[in-house]
């Protein structure tokens, strides 16, 4: 449960990196831009049903949604104005590599969490 703590933790981190960034700008809503990103995550076949992580546990569905997210093009849905703006490039650029770097490999049709040593 430990490891999956950890990473339900990056996730929260990398979601509210995008808070951070988007607060900067006066006209983007970071609270729309999270919601956005959400609702995009979701929009992937994969993560139709993947519930997000409660209570510091990450399922098995979950780990295989965010496999099926690391290239960051569902993100491209939030490029709006009025959701993340031009701060969705630097989400995109950094998603991926924050996800794997807390633990996610992905392959073999499985996902599984290792966190770092």
């Amino acid at each position: 449960k430990m490891k999956f703590a950890t990473f339900a933790a990056v996730l929260t981190f990398v979601l509210a990196s995008v808070s951070v960034v988007v607060d900067a700008q006066d006209s983007v809503d970071p609270a729309a831009c999270t919601l956005c990103l959400q609702n995009a995550l979701k929009a992937i076949p994969a993560c139709a049903n993947a519930e997000a992580p409660k209570d510091g546990s990450v399922s098995a569905e979950y780990a295989t949604c965010l496999c099926a997210s690391l290239d960051g093009a569902w993100a491209d849905a939030c490029s709006g104005a009025s959701q993340c703006g031009s701060s969705i490039k630097l989400f995109k650029e950094s998603y991926g590599a924050n996800i794997q770097g807390a633990g996610l490999i992905c392959g073999n049709g499985q996902a599984s969490f290792v966190p770092p040593a």
